[in-house]
């Protein structure tokens, strides 16, 4: 929708700033909803997704609008780890959602 929203040249595009947060939400939330589908309980996937949907928008602003962030309002920094960080922080609550704890066991990890 927002690729299509773009290509239209309508709101939220007219503001880079904001589409440049809204992407990678709209990018990472469904991939972690339908990761976690089969391994994390319900609640807690709706709970996952939902701070994953609040804190990628976040964290988006903050690459983009950070002065040495490149030359334009939609060119994060090449080094964004917000992906690497939720990949890390997925395998981790699955893994505890397995072994029944917060903090899951060496074996299990």
């Amino acid at each position: 929708m927002l690729l299509q929203l773009r290509v239209a040249g309508v709101w939220p595009h007219s503001d880079p700033y904001l589409f440049a947060a809204l992407s990678p939400a709209g990018l990472f939330a469904p991939i972690v909803l339908l990761e976690a589908l089969g391994e994390i309980p319900a609640p807690l996937r709706a709970l996952w997704t939902g701070i994953v949907a609040a804190a990628r928008p976040a964290w988006g602003f903050i690459i983009t609008a950070h002065p040495g962030a490149g030359t334009g309002p939609c060119r994060p920094r090449a080094g964004d780890p917000g992906g690497v960080i939720l990949v890390t922080a997925q395998a981790l609550l699955r893994a505890g959602v397995r072994d029944g704890n917060i903090i899951a066991g060496y074996h299990t990890l």
